[in-house]
């Protein structure tokens, strides 16, 4: 599986240089209680996106409901709701217990303790593997593969010889890992480990799932600030005929003197580094563009307006959310200052966006911050993940029954 790493050039690390500045910004452009609320935000895209590279469409609704407990009445359906739970819980977990500017990211019990807590949150019906021949196998939660496999064109190393190659990969990522001092340097480390990891395949199913984990962990063990407000899952899903294409030719023999002198192709490692790099880049602009300030104030009275017309929220309700989104955390009684209306209708409307899930707060009288339910997402961040359309969300909205409306004085003079 020689090289390892992909050459490096002053193209690349440029790349590298502007994702550390623009997650960077991005981190600088929101209030901290905000960015948390993001992370869940951003995790339950990850795994939609992650799903859909392995062929399972859950949609964010579905998703956003799993996380709540609410599970379909129909067998695949709430197997794919259970799988996205656990695929989140478990990003969660690990992004938790990562820490900056680590010494090391890869590691062999991580790797196997992530597959291990996801599989073990799965249900029995997704624990098997089918082969190309259709041998059906059972997958052990957190244990290397115990026979050899084909994926696709590719031949994986023989599962006795599964510790030796993890063993020579720790190594040389652990040495490039600490020879390179700033965060920006240790991305093409990232890259190309992401698809060594791949073309090893330790485990018998599950391998994508770890090996797009375990990038956004490095991500963050390299000290790139802000890798939870943006995944590159995304970027991946958008492009996932190119990600395929490039894998797979990353797995190709040496290509002559000129490429490299390990077994393997140093172009083609480098094509599919420079693609991972590139998705990165293209993923943290995206999400920086969507806190423009003006442009999410925009967005969100969209939002509300179209809601008052559905006779959900008032269309003040905004204001109080993007003050939320601004400053964190608001004082329930800065309702009645936000909107412009009396005392009673502003509780009233600061009510209604609590239970609808639009502010979250952790005591029944306490401060108050905006949340992103996936309802709102194709208003509040637009292309950020499918959301439906308009009539479908207040349609459902309605039907569900979960949101108290504000009826009563909806119609009142705004006192």
């Amino acid at each position: 599986m020689e090289p390892l790493i992909s050459p490096v050039d002053d193209i690349m690390l440029d790349r590298c240089y502007e994702i550390a500045i623009a997650s960077a910004k991005l981190v600088a452009s929101v209030h901290p209680v905000t960015a948390h609320e993001i992370g869940s935000l951003v995790s339950g895209m990850n795994c939609y996106y992650s799903n859909l590279i392995e062929g399972h469409d859950t949609k964010p609704v579905d998703i956003d409901r799993a996380m709540a407990g609410d599970y379909s009445e129909k067998p695949e359906k709430r197997i794919l709701q259970l799988e996205a739970r656990a695929h989140i819980e478990v990003e969660r977990k690990y992004l938790g217990l990562t820490q900056p500017n680590n010494d090391r990211y890869f590691d062999l019990n991580t790797m196997m303790a992530i597959h291990r807590d996801f599989y073990n949150r799965l249900p029995e019906d997704l624990h098997w593997a089918t082969s190309k021949s259709w041998k059906i196998s059972k997958v052990v939660p957190g244990e290397l593969r115990s026979q050899d496999v084909e994926v696709g064109a590719h031949l994986p190393p023989a599962f006795a010889a599964l510790p030796s190659f993890i063993e020579r990969m720790q190594e040389a990522y652990d040495l490039e890992w600490k020879s390179n001092r700033h965060p920006f340097q240790k991305i093409p480390i990232v890259a190309a480990a992401h698809h060594r990891l791949l073309w090893v395949h330790p485990f018998l199913d599950g391998n994508g799932r770890v090996a797009r984990l375990m990038s956004v962990l490095a991500m963050k063990a390299a000290g790139i600030d802000g890798i939870g407000m943006w995944s590159p899952a995304r970027g991946l899903s958008k492009k996932v005929d190119d990600y395929r294409r490039l894998l797979q030719a990353a797995d190709s023999q040496r290509r002559g003197n000129l490429d490299g002198r390990g077994n393997l192709s140093a172009s083609a490692l480098r094509d599919f580094s420079m693609f991972y790099i590139e998705t990165c880049l293209d993923q943290v602009k995206f999400m920086l563009d969507m806190f423009d300030m003006d442009k999410l104030r925009s967005r969100v009275e969209h939002f509300f307006g179209i809601a008052e017309t559905n006779k959900l929220y008032r269309k003040e309700g905004a204001r109080i959310v993007l003050e939320a989104i601004h400053c964190g955390e608001i004082a329930r009684g800065d309702a009645e200052r936000l909107t412009g209306l009396g005392e009673r209708l502003s509780r009233d409307i600061l009510g209604s966006l609590i239970r609808a899930g639009l502010l979250k707060s952790d005591t029944p009288k306490g401060s108050v911050r905006a949340a992103f339910p996936a309802f709102v997402t194709g208003y509040y961040f637009p292309n950020l993940f499918p959301a439906g359309s308009p009539d479908e969300i207040f349609s459902d909205l309605k039907n569900r029954g979960s949101i108290s409306l504000v009826r009563s004085r909806f119609h009142d003079s705004r006192n």
